[in-house]
């Protein structure tokens, strides 16, 4: 059996490989396959001018905000409709319904947290993160 270090260890190596494969090529060698064309385009016009607004880096950055956004929102659902199960099911049982509200409680907070989070961005990226 595999200790925890060596599966560790392992796991990293391996991920490293993967980056250092992803992030060897040039920049004008980068194939667009799953970001958004316009993010390769911005990405391809090496320092041709770009402003900040322009920049490949924020437009990446804006783009997975938006992907964490549609994430944070599923997950919120689903987080509710599960505490919502529990709650009905409850069945007059105290301990499913507090664990139904603390579901509820957390999500809440989670949802906050990220609006915090979300404000706060884009108060500090030139030009807005949305």
């Amino acid at each position: 059996m595999k200790s925890k270090a060596t599966v560790y260890i392992t796991s990293l190596l391996i991920a490293a490989s993967i980056g250092f494969s992803i992030f060897d090529r040039p920049a004008a060698a980068l194939t667009c396959t799953v970001l958004p064309q316009n993010i390769c385009d911005m990405a391809q016009k090496q320092n041709a001018g770009n402003t900040s607004k322009d920049s490949a880096v924020l437009a990446l950055l804006q783009w997975v905000i938006g992907i964490l956004t549609a994430g944070v929102g599923v997950a919120a659902v689903a987080a509710f409709i599960f505490a919502g199960i529990t709650y009905a099911s409850a069945d007059g049982s105290a301990e499913q319904v507090k664990k139904a509200k603390n579901i509820m409680q957390n999500t809440v907070i989670g949802l906050v947290t990220f609006a915090v989070m979300a404000l706060a961005l884009q108060f500090i990226i030139p030009g807005g993160v949305f």
